[in-house]
């Protein structure tokens, strides 16, 4: 019989002791940094924290990050492969594993979006506010040559299909896929390594819309100019752990060049992250980090082809229904007269779980 020790070494207890502190002190930055994040408090209330704590705990963990970039490195030496989340494709290119799903229950779940946003359409006309919804596609749609594999023909089809179940039910689409892939000849219309578009994308998203919305149009003058250039390297880039000297292309620098929206005559720029300002604006967009993020200048261009002015709510990182929550509870808590709304809406949430619990409001 193997022996049994009767009791632990006191060592061995002082030294698992010490290795837990030091993993604990190399993890403090990571619960310091999320202590400052403005969503804590949603993510509180949505049960969800004690999970975020954790993955921020992990990912300073010292002995996780050199295991994990041993396994990442022979991952894709064996398989091509980076971390889940992410798909490689051809020339560089990345894509968000969700594009790729084609769920069993997919006809279900567009059937239970397009109910969700009648909700939502439904409750912002008891407030004499008007809903357009822009349905962004996926980069997949666009850019399905730089695929590793063919995607389902459901799953390459999905912007289609939601658009007709909304139409079906009177609402108010603007679907710009067509003007993204026509697009394509002018230049990259969304970043190789980012779930985002570029910012010719979102100019062309923006002329689409304004194209389509003859009723949204005023009289404001804006002019947009190019404020130089710079560099961007990719959110997917964070799905990669493995040594950057295997696979150079997926983490090479994108080049694009920055734009700066202003009122004519005016010398300051036209913030993309104004939330609720002074401006006693009609018009609203709603929408998340495809509208947030400032260097593609989304609401900036929007401001310039609809020739108006506009507040905007955009919250990274949530989703759709999150940052229409948002919108939905400052205006019952400090109503702003807004009569309409541009909803951005990623069609990819269909595709992700759990982004529609963010929706609370029933129509009674």
């Amino acid at each position: 019989m193997f022996p049994v020790p009767q009791r632990a070494s006191v060592f061995h207890g002082i030294g698992f002791c010490l290795l837990l502190s030091v993993g604990f002190c190399f993890s403090l930055p990571g619960v310091v940094d999320l202590s400052q994040q403005p969503q804590l408090k949603e993510q509180w209330l949505a049960g969800d924290l004690g999970q975020v704590v954790e993955a921020k705990i992990d990912q300073h963990s010292p002995l996780r990050q050199r295991a994990l970039r041993w396994w990442s490195n022979l991952q894709y030496l064996l398989f091509k492969e980076g971390l889940a989340g992410v798909v490689l494709g051809k020339q560089g290119w990345l894509y968000s594993v969700e594009e790729f799903r084609s769920p069993a229950d997919l006809a279900r779940r567009i059937d239970y979006h397009s109910e969700l946003i009648l909700d939502v359409e439904q409750q912002l006309s008891k407030q004499g506010i008007e809903l357009w919804i822009l349905l962004v596609p996926m980069k997949l749609a666009v850019y399905p040559e730089f695929a590793p594999a063919e995607s389902s023909v459901l799953t390459q089809d999905l912007c289609q299909q939601l658009q007709q179940r909304l139409l079906a039910r009177q609402l108010k689409v603007i679907a710009i896929e067509d003007a993204m892939v026509k697009g394509k000849a002018q230049g990259q219309v969304y970043l190789p390594r980012d779930t985002h578009w570029s910012p010719l994308g979102a100019k062309l998203a923006a002329q689409a819309l304004a194209d389509n919305t003859p009723e949204l149009r005023g009289k404001d003058r804006f002019r947009t100019e190019a404020v130089g250039s710079s560099s961007h390297q990719g959110d997917l880039i964070n799905f990669l752990q493995f040594e950057a000297k295997l696979a150079p292309d997926y983490f090479a620098m994108t080049e694009y060049t920055k734009f700066q929206t202003l009122p004519a005559g005016d010398t300051e720029p036209v913030s993309a992250l104004q939330l609720f300002g002074e401006d006693d604006a009609s018009l609203q967009l709603v929408g998340t980090s495809y509208s947030f993020l400032e260097y593609l200048n989304f609401a900036g261009w929007l401001k310039a082809f609809l020739q108006r002015d506009m507040l905007v709510t955009a919250i990274p990182g949530n989703g759709a229904y999150f940052a229409m929550q948002r919108f939905w509870f400052e205006q019952q808590q400090n109503p702003a007269p807004v009569s309409q709304v541009i909803w951005e809406f990623p069609v990819r949430t269909l595709l992700r779980q759990g982004d529609d619990r963010y929706w609370q409001v029933k129509t009674p």
